[in-house]
């Protein structure tokens, strides 16, 4: 998906007591892999945080 220009709405870990040991060890793993993918940097931040608040909780995206 990255690669064709679409980058996701948000990003997260998902880390439960069946994935502790991998391959998703915590977000800012999960994070540095959307980085190393090309991925911009403000865009996964943005990702983590204001639009993942905006998915799960309904509050205005502030970064829009």
């Amino acid at each position: 998906m990255l690669a064709n220009g679409f980058n996701p709405d948000t990003i997260s870990s998902d880390v439960h007591a069946l994935c502790i040991d991998g391959p998703a060890f915590d977000q800012v793993t999960t994070m540095s892999k959307f980085l190393c993918m090309g991925m911009p940097l403000t865009d996964v931040i943005a990702a983590s945080t204001v639009n993942a608040a905006d998915g799960a909780c309904g509050a205005p995206n502030s970064a829009a």
